[in-house]
């Protein structure tokens, strides 16, 4: 369902204060939140919770990098929805992961973009978690927007356990450093939710994209997003009516 967020404003000002941005430009700032108190940042938004495969109008995801593998590029559908809760069903790398979830039951993740995977059943379109893991995710926008936010999870940062890679945060192709040291509150781990991150644009610059990528692209980190939102610079009225469609005749 993509739905154009209603969120209460009570206690607005107190959540934006207590998650004081980590940095700030002369046009972007990006901060994070736990889960449960983002609500109020993504106020107006339209959001997309990848629970079905169709993606909310203008938006691109590509994902790829890794050598010997083609880069995997959607706009429109995803190849399949992914339920992080019957990861282990679906592969041989662990799981069930409950708690990388968002909202809803079903996410996006960076696996299954080349091969047969450690499965032996990768599908090697995406979106399934196994082998081959997308160095890189890339989420692309096809107007520049005022805000996207986005929630991380399963980011086995080399400060948490079962280290493996530090992220790299790019706005606009533009390196801002780690989400590891971006985000107050940063929580590194496999089934946990790390962080909300939520990057905002002031005219008159925008954000075109987003770029999610590992530090360390020999063995690339399983990564998951949900919880996708995105407001423009003007109502996005059109966006959350062909929302209310989609939730009408699902």
């Amino acid at each position: 369902m993509r739905t154009s967020s209603r969120i209460a404003s009570v206690g607005f000002l107190i959540v934006l204060a207590s998650a004081a941005p980590r940095y700030t430009s002369a046009a972007i700032t990006i901060t994070g939140y736990p889960f449960g108190s983002e609500g109020p940042a993504i106020i107006g938004a339209t959001i997309e919770d990848f629970e079905d495969v169709t993606l909310i109008p203008g938006l691109r995801i590509r994902m790829g990098g890794v050598p010997g593998f083609p880069a995997k590029d959607w706009t429109g559908t995803l190849p399949r929805i992914w339920n992080p809760a019957t990861a282990g069903v679906c592969c041989l790398l662990g799981g069930p992961f409950p708690a990388n979830t968002w909202d809803g039951t079903h996410a996006l993740c960076n696996g299954g973009v080349g091969g047969l995977g450690n499965s032996g059943v990768s599908p090697g379109d995406g979106n399934f978690w196994d082998f081959q893991f997308a160095d890189s995710v890339y989420f692309v926008f096809a107007t520049g927007e005022a805000m996207v936010g986005v929630g991380l999870s399963n980011f086995q940062s080399l400060s948490g356990p079962s280290p493996r890679t530090n992220h790299e945060l790019l706005v606009n192709g533009v390196s801002k450093g780690l989400v590891e040291t971006l985000l107050p509150g940063w929580i590194p781990g496999v089934n946990v939710r790390d962080s909300y991150m939520v990057v905002t644009a002031t005219v008159p610059d925008a954000i075109h994209s987003i770029t999610i990528q590992n530090v360390t692209n020999a063995n690339p980190d399983g990564l998951v997003f949900d919880k996708l939102a995105v407001r423009d610079f003007v109502s996005p009225v059109e966006k959350s009516t062909w929302g209310r469609i989609k939730t009408i005749y699902r």
